[in-house]
């Protein structure tokens, strides 16, 4: 039968002890989010030429989006591309498939370096 002291060494730390024990958190990987980033030539049509931030090139994709009413009407998260747009969104929409905004965010960030 187990003593007490090795029943207390057996259990989960807790408080500061498992806070203590706990791994260090990872580090982001890219860039930090306000670095100004090179938007690809594809990116560059919508956005500019210039150096842009992530959230910079996310609202300018979205105000080319909402210019160009692509935005579905009856589901709003989805974006029907036309063919500047499809440009940037190649490999992740299939067919004609709608795309969804959470895919369009990711979209933006793989084409700036």
């Amino acid at each position: 039968m187990a003593t007490a002291n090795e029943k207390a060494a057996a259990r989960k730390p807790r408080g500061a002890a498992r806070r203590a024990a706990a791994p260090a958190p990872k580090p982001k990987a890219g860039p930090p989010s306000g670095t100004p980033l090179t938007p690809s030539a594809k990116l560059a049509e919508i956005v500019g030429n210039a150096k842009i931030t992530l959230q910079a090139a996310n609202k300018k994709v979205w105000l080319y989006i909402k210019s160009n009413k692509l935005q579905d009407v009856q589901t709003p998260r989805l974006i029907n591309p036309d063919a500047t747009l499809k440009k940037i969104v190649v490999a992740k929409v299939v067919g004609n498939k709608p795309l969804t905004t959470y895919i369009m965010t990711r979209c933006v960030r793989e084409h700036l370096s």
